[in-house]
């Protein structure tokens, strides 16, 4: 392994359980999707938010209810009779799902303003009339006029529906850091992993990778790459490029690698696998880089090993939170298999966080201090 222009990352692998970390629609099995239609206008009232990425298991099912609202403010003329139906494309259904009616409201259901239940669509996508396919499908929405058959509003529901044969193939094995720049990461890093099929079957849809990281208890992802297909037993590398100023601020922090077919995070851990590896202090090889004290008043001192014939010259460079530029300063240092430390100090540097970074033998690494 060439050290200068590959630096490997300390990690090991976590396969974390999806309770910890499962969203409110859990395993995707059963999903319920909540409709308001205004009876006097007939409009489709849906909040687009509750129906972004909505997806089901290719054996679950699939329930929308139907609610309608009465508007209180429109008592002057009383609307006929309207129907609401449902119809899906591309359409796995061969059966004709009757349509719910709405009925018109009294003037005594007016002035109270009341939403009341009208019906549902009730879809268990293993009814042997129905042939299911994966994939995207559209739900379509439509109220019409009873008397006229004139249409008078429609939605669409974008829902995917997916198989988790293919979602648990997938598995994280190892992730490492490449630096395109030698003396620092100004010139930015790429974060590398290796995502291999493991099932008995080829996995034919692709799936995206995602890339977080983690601060305490927040998650911020990083960027997505797409993966191709992957046949039985086999590996392809997925590679994220990242600016060298968010490198600088996730070290020290767990970075999750996510191979996530259905486009989501951390539901269960049999359809997202995860890998979780830590982005050291400074380590790479036998070198490790201790800071200490650490939070700091007056004096920080570091500490390493210094290998047999390394360069003797060591820079040290400080950085703010923002990765603004603050000091260098240089040290030659000429035992060999020796620990060495090294100490800064700087009376105008003002409290806070900072980022450092030691050039050791041609290779850089970065860690944080915090000065009082």
């Amino acid at each position: 392994m060439n050290c200068k222009t590959l630096i490997p990352i300390l990690f090991f692998l976590i396969i974390y359980s999806a309770n910890l970390y499962g969203q409110n629609h859990g395993d995707y099995s059963e999903i319920n999707i909540d409709v308001n239609v205004n009876v006097n206008s007939g409009e489709i009232e849906i909040n687009p938010l509750e129906i972004q990425n909505l997806k089901v298991l290719i054996y679950g099912a699939v329930r929308i209810n139907i609610y309608g609202a009465y508007d209180s403010a429109q008592l002057e003329k009383l609307p006929t009779e309207r129907s609401i139906t449902l119809s899906i494309s591309p359409n796995f259904i061969d059966t004709t799902l009757e349509p719910i009616i709405i009925p018109p409201p009294t003037r005594s259901q007016l002035t109270k303003t009341d939403k009341i239940f009208l019906g549902f669509f009730d879809l268990n996508l293993l009814n042997n009339n129905y042939n299911v396919t994966t994939g995207d499908h559209i739900f379509t929405l439509r109220v019409e006029e009873n008397s006229y058959k004139t249409i008078i509003d429609k939605v669409q529901i974008p829902i995917d529906i997916y198989n988790d044969q293919d979602l648990a193939d997938l598995e994280v094995t190892n992730a490492k850091i490449l630096r395109s720049g030698l003396r620092n990461t100004r010139e930015g890093v790429t974060i590398k992993s290796y995502i291999e099929n493991t099932g008995e079957k080829d996995v034919v849809k692709k799936s995206k990778v995602n890339f977080y990281s983690k601060k305490e208890d927040d998650f911020q992802l990083l960027g997505s790459i797409i993966l191709e297909p992957l046949e039985e037993n086999g590996r392809k590398s997925v590679t994220l490029p990242i600016k060298s100023s968010t490198y600088r601020n996730i070290v020290n922090d767990y970075i999750y690698i996510v191979a996530d077919a259905d486009d989501d995070i951390f539901e269960r851990d049999s359809y997202n696998n995860t890998l979780r590896y830590y982005v050291p202090e400074l380590q790479s090889s036998d070198t490790t880089i201790k800071a200490y004290p650490n939070p700091f008043k007056d004096k920080v001192n570091f500490t390493f090993f210094l290998s047999e014939n390394a360069h003797p010259l060591i820079i040290l460079n400080i950085y703010d939170d923002k990765g603004n530029f603050r000091g260098e300063q240089g040290y030659l240092e000429f035992q060999d298999n020796s620990i060495i430390t090294i100490s800064y100090s700087n009376s105008t540097l003002p409290a806070g966080r900072y980022i450092y970074g030691i050039l050791v033998n041609n290779i850089q690494y970065y860690g944080t201090i915090i000065k009082k």
